[in-house]
């Protein structure tokens, strides 16, 4: 697990650069400037989730995050995620802003505690839409989700676990 003690080059913690440049396919896709498939190799990999991970402590808001992770992406390789545009200073900024105002502030206690649950092992935003990775990798809408496993129902499962 990383901490905050793990140092970063651009905003990568050290161990998940390293990670990525052990997997030929990802570096093969580095090497090629195939921008899209690089990043794509990397979210297989689960290194962006492992990055939003490492800076979750920090960003509470699951939407901020996932723009700062892109910006990153934006950085080190020029990939600009499909729901953002670059402004005229470089920054990726959201094509629909209302997906912003749309946001469900649940999600935020919501999410640490599924992923604590094991519930989840990931999430993502798509088109406005917060969405939730199962840990057999399905991905489904986080209102479906937590609809299922309010925040009592997983503290309860995270008690389970720790009894265990």
């Amino acid at each position: 697990m990383l901490t905050k003690k793990d140092v970063t080059l651009a905003g990568v913690p050290i161990p998940l650069i390293i990670k990525a440049f052990s997997d030929t396919t990802a570096v093969k896709y580095f090497i090629l400037g195939d921008k899209r498939a690089f990043h794509d190799r990397l979210e297989q990999m689960g290194l962006k989730e492992e990055i939003k991970a490492f800076y979750r402590p920090e960003i509470h808001n699951e939407i901020k995050l996932d723009q700062y992770i892109h910006q990153i992406f934006y950085n080190d390789t020029g990939y600009v995620g499909d729901a953002y545009y670059v402004n005229s200073q470089g920054i990726l900024t959201l094509k629909n802003p209302a997906a912003a105002q749309a946001y469900d502030p649940n999600f935020d206690e919501w999410y640490p505690l599924a992923l604590q649950a094991g519930v989840v092992i990931g999430s993502k935003n798509k088109n406005g839409i917060q969405y939730v990775i199962s840990p057999t990798g399905t991905e489904a809408p986080y209102n479906e989700v937590a609809a299922t496993f309010p925040p009592d129902e997983l503290r309860n499962l995270i008690q389970a676990k720790q009894q265990k």
